[in-house]
């Protein structure tokens, strides 16, 4: 075998470097609507603004049959976020996500989480919100269960190293389920 040359040494070197900078704790994913994640605690209904959490019971069947169609949704959502389609994306949200979302004082206080702090990333615009956080966060969440507020209203979780994540808050607005906030 030939030795390796000098650059040949660099190129591995900072190959082995990338890679083992990839290895690390998971990360839970950001929620759309906070800057930070939040773990959810039994019972997670509720309206969110710190009123006393009201169990909301369906059947198996209902719950099942919602699932399905959330877990449809997150998939779409998925797609939507991987191709950075933000037209497609702002057409699932609800016009009171999308307000306080694109408002400058959420962008303002957005923007001042760590990450993007970290990386000199002020938001402007829901435009930057979607690149900056949305793209970065959720472009391949897993559904892993679903927990009723009521009949139109349900959170989407996920389950990383035991901790319950609100993925997003989803709002029903004519046959469809779409991102909002309550």
């Amino acid at each position: 075998m030939k030795p390796m040359t000098g650059a040949k040494h660099l190129f591995v070197a900072l190959g082995t470097l990338a890679l083992l900078s990839c290895v690390s704790e998971p990360v839970p994913p950001a929620p759309v609507e906070q800057p930070a994640a939040a773990p959810v605690t039994s019972p997670v209904a509720g309206t969110g603004g710190g009123e006393p959490a009201q169990e909301f019971k369906v059947t198996e069947e209902v719950y099942q049959k919602t699932f399905e169609q959330i877990e449809g949704v997150i998939a779409e959502l998925n797609a939507i976020i991987r191709a950075r389609d933000f037209a497609r994306w702002e057409k699932r949200l609800t016009a009171a996500y999308r307000e306080r979302t694109s408002s400058p004082k959420y962008l303002a206080e957005v923007s001042e989480s760590v990450a993007l702090k970290k990386n000199g990333v002020v938001l402007g615009s829901l435009v930057d919100y979607f690149n900056q956080v949305v793209v970065p966060s959720r472009s391949s969440v897993k559904l892993d269960e679903i927990a009723f507020v009521d009949a139109t209203h349900v959170k989407a979780l996920t389950v990383i190293q035991g901790e319950r994540y609100i993925l997003y808050w989803l709002v029903r607005e004519n046959g469809t389920w779409n991102i909002g906030i309550w």
